[in-house]
Protein backbone atom coordinates (compact mmCIF):
# COMPACT_ATOMS: atom_id res chain seq x y z
CA UNK A 1 0.00 0.00 0.00
CA UNK A 2 1.21 3.46 -0.86
CA UNK A 3 1.34 6.15 1.84
CA UNK A 4 1.28 9.81 0.83
CA UNK A 5 2.13 12.48 3.42
CA UNK A 6 1.45 16.16 2.74
CA UNK A 7 1.99 18.95 5.24
CA UNK A 8 1.06 22.60 5.10
CA UNK A 9 2.41 25.45 7.25
CA UNK A 10 5.21 23.22 8.62
CA UNK A 11 7.78 20.67 7.51
CA UNK A 12 7.18 17.14 8.76
CA UNK A 13 10.14 15.45 10.40
CA UNK A 14 11.44 11.99 9.47
CA UNK A 15 10.26 10.64 12.83
CA UNK A 16 6.72 11.93 12.17
CA UNK A 17 6.79 10.32 8.71
CA UNK A 18 7.88 7.02 10.27
CA UNK A 19 5.08 7.27 12.86
CA UNK A 20 2.50 7.84 10.11
CA UNK A 21 3.78 4.93 8.01
CA UNK A 22 3.57 2.61 11.03
CA UNK A 23 -0.03 3.65 11.69
CA UNK A 24 -0.99 3.27 8.03
CA UNK A 25 -0.04 -0.43 8.18
CA UNK A 26 -3.24 -0.97 10.19
CA UNK A 27 -5.27 -0.26 7.06
CA UNK A 28 -3.69 -3.20 5.22
CA UNK A 29 -4.51 -5.48 8.15
CA UNK A 30 -8.19 -4.51 7.91
CA UNK A 31 -8.47 -4.63 4.11
CA UNK A 32 -5.87 -6.31 1.92
CA UNK A 33 -7.19 -4.40 -1.10
CA UNK A 34 -6.36 -0.98 0.35
CA UNK A 35 -4.73 0.95 -2.46
CA UNK A 36 -3.45 4.14 -0.90
CA UNK A 37 -3.54 6.16 2.33
CA UNK A 38 -3.15 9.91 2.04
CA UNK A 39 -2.38 12.01 5.14
CA UNK A 40 -2.93 15.76 4.93
CA UNK A 41 -1.42 17.54 7.92
CA UNK A 42 -1.79 21.22 8.73
CA UNK A 43 -0.83 23.48 11.60
CA UNK A 44 -2.54 26.73 12.61
CA UNK A 45 -1.20 28.34 15.75
CA UNK A 46 -1.85 25.74 18.47
CA UNK A 47 -4.24 23.57 16.42
CA UNK A 48 -3.03 20.64 14.37
CA UNK A 49 -5.35 18.87 11.98
CA UNK A 50 -4.99 15.57 10.19
CA UNK A 51 -7.14 14.34 7.32
CA UNK A 52 -6.81 10.71 6.27
CA UNK A 53 -8.11 9.47 2.92
CA UNK A 54 -7.96 5.68 2.50
CA UNK A 55 -8.53 4.57 -1.08
CA UNK A 56 -10.40 1.29 -1.25
CA UNK A 57 -12.24 -0.55 -3.98
CA UNK A 58 -15.52 1.32 -4.25
CA UNK A 59 -15.85 4.28 -1.89
CA UNK A 60 -12.97 6.00 -0.14
CA UNK A 61 -12.87 6.41 3.64
CA UNK A 62 -12.25 9.98 4.78
CA UNK A 63 -11.67 11.10 8.35
CA UNK A 64 -10.52 14.41 9.74
CA UNK A 65 -9.56 15.32 13.30
CA UNK A 66 -8.15 18.40 15.01
CA UNK A 67 -6.23 18.54 18.28
CA UNK A 68 -3.61 20.56 20.12
CA UNK A 69 -1.09 17.72 19.58
CA UNK A 70 -0.10 16.47 16.13
CA UNK A 71 0.36 12.84 17.20
CA UNK A 72 -3.02 12.83 18.93
CA UNK A 73 -4.80 14.20 15.86
CA UNK A 74 -3.11 11.54 13.69
CA UNK A 75 -4.13 8.75 16.09
CA UNK A 76 -7.73 9.99 16.26
CA UNK A 77 -7.98 10.29 12.45
CA UNK A 78 -6.51 6.79 11.96
CA UNK A 79 -8.92 5.33 14.52
CA UNK A 80 -11.87 7.00 12.80
CA UNK A 81 -10.74 5.65 9.42
CA UNK A 82 -10.34 2.14 10.86
CA UNK A 83 -13.85 2.39 12.32
CA UNK A 84 -15.17 3.38 8.89
CA UNK A 85 -13.36 0.47 7.26
CA UNK A 86 -14.80 -2.00 9.79
CA UNK A 87 -18.26 -0.54 9.24
CA UNK A 88 -17.93 -0.94 5.46
CA UNK A 89 -16.73 -4.52 5.87
CA UNK A 90 -19.65 -5.41 8.16
CA UNK A 91 -22.14 -3.96 5.68
CA UNK A 92 -20.59 -6.06 2.93
CA UNK A 93 -20.70 -9.23 5.05
CA UNK A 94 -24.33 -8.72 6.11
CA UNK A 95 -25.31 -8.08 2.50
CA UNK A 96 -23.74 -11.41 1.52
CA UNK A 97 -25.64 -13.18 4.30
CA UNK A 98 -28.93 -11.66 3.16
CA UNK A 99 -28.26 -12.78 -0.41
CA UNK A 100 -27.50 -16.32 0.76
CA UNK A 101 -30.79 -16.50 2.68
CA UNK A 102 -32.80 -15.64 -0.40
Amino acid sequence: MKTIIESTNFKSSPSLNKFIKEKSLNFVKLDKNAICAEFNLSAKRNDFSCTVIVSLAGKDIISSKTSDDMHLSILQAVDAAKRGMRKKKMKRLTAKKVLKLR
